[in-house]
């Protein structure tokens, strides 16, 4: 078996074409042997060219239409082409290696002439059909005739036929004695010549035919097919087949059969002969009444036929029975006329107190005006009553079923009373489009249509219903949201309210609030956002220090409030600057960490691994009062170390005892009005150099 199909890409292709105006080119046929290829497995239309196993190609021998729609692909292949085998044949555009249509087939040779070897000639065709296809590849010489496959066309114009001639004489059709089956057991059977009709195909027996009958019962068939050769002459094929069952068959060589039993021979020999007779209209009339006659036929057989006539054709006793008297005459074997029991015309009037009487109403088809003592379901309407009973002194039962004016229907069941009084009723109102039943009677969520906004108070929402709310409404959610409400441990009701929860849909962002309202004190809980993808935890929500991956671009001066915690980066030197409050100008990380007067900044850079530490000498203003950066002292950062001491250039105050405010030593005393009050003291300061600078000692 071979498959078939037009590839996506080439459907693509097309649809580019179409749109710009280019023409369609399919120019080359390509043969391929694909090892494992199964030509049963459906295409996959998304199937490339199998390169690795191309073995022939060759340019499309002839293109041709066959109407706007169709267009044909065709190749030759010579006898100076082959020795090869392919299994894979596919048409392409040659100049974009576009694969347009593909068939999978068993595996097939050719063969070239070489060596006294006599080669093959094929030919191969591929029939596209799609909108405008003549248009579209501007192929406009026609199909030749040996592009072209007239096999099914030929076939579908025979049966046709075959079709045509069963409409006028159905399964089967046979003519005068042609084809009966007539003989005994003992001096055998015959099949008489004649022609006839087997499923539309007409059949001719020129002589007549002994049969051979070994068993019985059995039947005698005629087997009829519509054979022939490609080149030869087509007619009808026939034999005379004795079985016990056959039907309709295809033989081996895909060849349908049709066959139909002319006759049966029982187990005694006796033969019934099955034929129809003519065409479908004369097998109507043979065997039956004649209108032109009257029925004469069987009033002539007088009244025994008459009586089976009518125990035949199921009459029974109402063909000669008696009409009712009234529309509610129950009288047994009456027979009904239009309008009884309200059959066939209007419905009859039943007042309520018929309607639950033991006898008063017969079943029956009643209408109800909606008079006082004609209301029972509420408005006037029309319905069915039932009345059935298994002991009429003790009472009856019965059964309505009422269509009010306004569209609902009604069913009730009553258990009546040999008094007429009512033991029992249920009566039952249906649900429908005109009756719809509420949420709480399903036990479903509502639907609120109510919509609050400002002025209204959202705790008003009914419970168990769904609605929209502003968030301008009071209790509202921060956003404007649509809101499912639901019970908890019971509904809202007048006495009791209980216990309820609510969730809102924020119709802008998707993200979801929710709260549950406590029946015993009427409070409703807070609004509370819920994590979700639209609303992730922040990592202060979770416990967590902020990271911020994206290089630093602001003043480090400007990171010092509360909110500006967490783990930053510098990925440049040349972005670390001193006038971007860098300590140096190295990349590194910031870690902000909470602290006195807001936050605290510890710099640590990224290729000594130094650490600056500094913080907040007053409350943040958004850029300070930051105090100096302090460098930490490590081993990849030691502190200097001092190379030398001095004493500085030495000062002379006046007569301020022992103490020096300026930080000086006292090296020397004037005491020139004597040593309890000196006039003049000699002070110097200590100096030490670290890294060739000297810096004073300051205080202990």
């Amino acid at each position: 078996m071979s498959q078939s199909a037009i590839t996506t890409a080439f459907e693509g292709y097309l649809t580019q074409q179409v749109a710009s105006g280019g023409a369609v080119t399919l120019d080359q046929f390509i043969f391929a042997n694909v090892p494992d290829l199964d030509p049963d497995v459906p295409i996959d239309r998304s199937e490339q060219i199998p390169v690795d196993y191309i073995v022939y190609q060759q340019a499309v021998t002839l293109p041709g239409v066959i109407n706007n729609n169709e267009v044909v692909y065709s190749v030759t292949m010579g006898a100076e082409v082959g020795d090869f085998d392919f299994n894979w044949i596919g048409l392409v555009n040659s100049a974009t290696s576009l694969l347009g249509m593909v068939t999978h087939a068993p595996v097939q040779q050719k063969f070239k002439n070489a060596d006294g070897q006599q080669g093959n000639t094929l030919t191969r065709s591929f029939l596209m059909e799609y909108d405008g296809a003549a248009t579209a590849t501007s192929i406009t010489t026609p199909a030749e005739t040996w592009q072209i496959d007239f096999t099914a066309r030929l076939a579908g114009m025979d049966d046709r036929q075959r079709l045509e001639n069963m409409d006028i004489y159905g399964y089967g059709a046979f003519f005068g004695d042609g084809y009966l089956v007539w003989g005994n057991p003992t001096d055998g059977y015959t099949i008489d010549a004649g022609v006839g009709y087997v499923d539309g195909l007409r059949v001719q027996l020129n002589a007549d035919q002994s049969l051979n009958v070994t068993a019985k019962p059995i039947s005698v068939y005629v087997d009829a097919c519509w054979k022939g050769t490609l080149t030869s002459v087509w007619n009808v094929q026939q034999q005379i087949t004795l079985a016990s069952d056959l039907s309709n068959y295809t033989d081996a060589d895909g060849t349908a059969h049709y066959v139909f039993a002319v006759a049966s021979i029982d187990a005694n020999g006796a033969v019934t002969d099955l034929r129809p007779s003519g065409s479908k209209d004369n097998q109507a009339l043979s065997g039956y009444l004649q209108t032109k006659n009257n029925l004469a036929e069987i009033a002539d057989a007088g009244a025994e036929a008459q009586a089976e006539a009518r125990a035949n054709t199921g009459c029974g006793t109402a063909a000669t029975g008696t009409l009712t008297t009234s529309t509610t005459d129950s009288t047994l074997w009456r027979v009904l006329t239009v309008g009884d029991h309200g059959v066939g015309n209007a419905a009859i009037l039943a007042v309520d107190t018929a309607l639950s009487s033991p006898a008063g109403y017969p079943s029956g088809f009643f209408l109800q005006n909606g008079s006082p003592d004609n209301n029972r379901y509420g408005s006037y309407g029309a319905g069915v009553h039932l009345l059935y009973t298994t002991n009429p002194e003790a009472g009856a039962y019965s059964g309505n079923l009422f269509v009010r004016a306004d569209g609902h229907v009604i069913g009730e069941w009553l258990q009546i009373n040999a008094d007429g009084t009512i033991s029992a009723q249920r009566v039952n109102e249906l649900y429908g489009t005109l009756n719809k039943p509420t949420a709480e009677d399903v036990s479903a969520l509502a639907l609120s249509t109510a919509t609050f906004s400002i002025g209204t108070d959202f705790n008003d929402a009914p419970s168990g219903s769904t609605s929209f709310v502003y968030n301008e409404a009071l209790n509202a959610p921060p956003a404007n949201c649509a809101v499912i409400d639901w019970w908890g441990l019971s509904p809202k009701s007048a006495e009791y309210t209980g216990y309820r929860g609510q969730i809102a849909a924020d119709y802008a962002n998707g993200r979801l609030y929710f709260r549950t309202f406590n029946g015993d004190n009427n409070t409703s809980t807070p609004w509370d956002l819920l994590y979700s993808g639209r609303n992730p935890p922040g990592p202060l929500d979770t416990g967590a220090m902020p990271l911020y991956p994206s290089p630093l671009t602001v003043d480090l001066n400007t990171l010092g409030a509360s909110s500006s915690v967490g783990v930053y980066s510098q990925q440049m030197d040349v972005y670390a600057t001193p006038e971007l409050h860098y300590p140096t100008q190295q990349s590194g990380t910031l870690l902000v960490t909470p602290s006195a007067y807001g936050c605290q900044q510890e710099y640590t850079t990224f290729n000594s691994g130094q650490k600056f530490t500094r913080g907040l000498s007053g409350n943040f203003d958004g850029s300070g009062p930051w105090l100096p950066w302090v460098p930490q002292y490590s081993p990849g950062n030691p502190p200097p170390s001092v190379s030398s001491i001095r004493m500085a250039n030495y000062g002379i105050n006046g007569s301020e005892g022992v103490y020096d405010s300026s930080q000086r030593i006292l090296t020397g005393i004037y005491a020139t009005n004597g040593w309890d009050n000196p006039s003049t003291q000699e002070s110097r300061q200590m100096q030490y150099e670290i890294n060739g600078s000297f810096y004073n000692v300051a205080w202990v």
